[in-house]
């Protein structure tokens, strides 16, 4: 999934150079781009790679207004410590929280500098949380007595659907959802199908108390029941602030995948002429795509279609597009083509990476175009496992096992 997104008002003059580029990445967040992973550039953080936007370390998902108070958690003997880490503080004296606490928002009042609504990313005890505030806060005292709340968008009865095209799912029985609400991220729980279950993009809008989600997980299928729900904007996360303070250093990196486009062999000429940026659609699998290019050389009766895809097919290869002998159609020509049995469709994947070199100014962009099957091993992904990706190096900027990859990657300056 990918999308058009504006961000109104924005302005960095008089700010570090970084707040460009860190814009830049919330707003491919919004757009439809995967978050994968990140740093700080600080040991304490570690590296994040467990692919939740809500653990973003360079901001998770923000809270959408009008969230309601979560059944009884709510209380005043919170307190946070003098001590706080990176972006994240720790509140304690709280009562009822649970794992399923991550992703919601807890609002302070009653601090000197705690109040507000914030998101919550790590659970702790049923007493304790992490809060991302996104600010420096190194020099701000220990606070108590605060009064706090746990707050989500809302609890209902959820109806989720089974899925189209491999991979929508409609969601049903929510409240004040907006044509706004394409591109922002969707909490869900209360489903007994752990597949229906999760933070998911939200792919389209269908009326204030229905969206069309894109759920991955296979097994995701129709249920209903009483759950609850956080709409979560990318476009309000926190700025990470003060760059010269060692809660955001130098050396940071942050990681996202983006549109893929696939490569389907065929073997013969097409009937008729396919329009470039058409709908096709593979009449087996039901894959659909849009048409980028059709390459078709007769003397060695080899060619491909270039696509861009749309939905997920049930096809064996990927993106579910079939591997046997098909026909594929375009919705506007009419045309047809007969790919080979057995052919192999390509994906190549992009991933691009955002790296701080200097405080506030400088730093790297590196983007790759790569097969996700044959060249699996050189994908920025792959190398953010690698031992030598952390905290303060990114995947492919050297160390054991992790190059910088050869194939389809490039690299630029900011």
């Amino acid at each position: 999934m990918s999308m058009n997104i504006i961000v109104p008002n924005n302005s960095y003059e008089n700010m570090d150079q970084f707040y460009a580029i860190w814009k830049l990445t919330r707003a491919m967040k919004a757009a439809g781009w995967k978050y994968l992973g990140s740093s700080t550039g600080v040991s304490a953080d570690a590296k994040e790679i467990t692919g939740s936007p809500i653990l973003d370390l360079w901001g998770p998902g923000g809270i959408v207004d009008g969230g309601i108070q979560l059944g009884s958690q709510t209380g005043a003997g919170a307190a946070i410590g003098a001590s706080p880490t990176s972006k994240k503080v720790t509140v304690t004296g709280l009562t009822g929280m649970t794992t399923d606490s991550v992703g919601n928002a807890l609002t302070i009042s009653g601090s000197t500098n705690y109040n507000g609504t914030f998101t919550i990313v790590e659970y702790i005890s049923s007493s304790s949380v992490k809060i991302y505030v996104g600010n420096n806060v190194n020099s701000w005292g220990a606070e108590s007595s605060l009064t706090w709340s746990e707050r989500i968008s809302g609890t209902a009865s959820i109806t989720w659907s089974d899925l189209v095209h491999g991979r929508e799912q409609t969601i049903s029985g929510l409240s004040g959802m907006t044509a706004d609400s394409a591109g922002h991220y969707i909490k869900l729980s209360g489903s007994s199908n752990s597949d229906n279950n999760g933070i998911f993009n939200i792919l389209s809008y269908v009326s204030p108390t229905s969206i069309v989600i894109v759920n991955n997980n296979a097994s995701a299928a129709t249920d209903t029941s009483s759950g609850s729900w956080v709409e979560l904007d990318p476009l309000l996360d926190v700025y990470p602030g003060d760059l010269t303070s060692s809660t955001f250093a130098i050396y940071a990196w942050s990681l996202f995948q983006g549109p893929s486009t696939l490569k389907i062999p065929i073997n013969a000429a097409s009937v008729g002429t396919f329009l470039k940026g058409e709908i096709i659609s593979e009449d087996t699998s039901n894959a659909r795509g849009e048409l980028l290019g059709y390459q078709y050389e007769p003397t060695l009766s080899y060619g491909y279609l270039v696509v861009m895809p749309l939905s997920d097919g049930y096809g064996a290869g990927v993106k579910g597009w079939d591997t046997a002998a098909t026909v594929i159609t375009g919705a506007a020509s009419g045309a047809t083509v007969t790919t080979a049995n057995p052919h192999t469709p390509i994906e190549y994947v992009r991933e691009v990476e955002f790296a701080t070199h200097t405080v506030n100014t400088h730093g790297s962009i590196f983007y790759q175009c790569v097969d996700s099957v044959g060249e699996s091993a050189l994908r920025l992904s792959t190398l953010m496992n690698s031992a030598g990706c952390d905290y303060n190096t990114g995947p492919g900027v050297g160390g054991t096992a992790n190059a910088f990859p050869v194939a389809g990657s490039v690299a630029s300056k900011y």
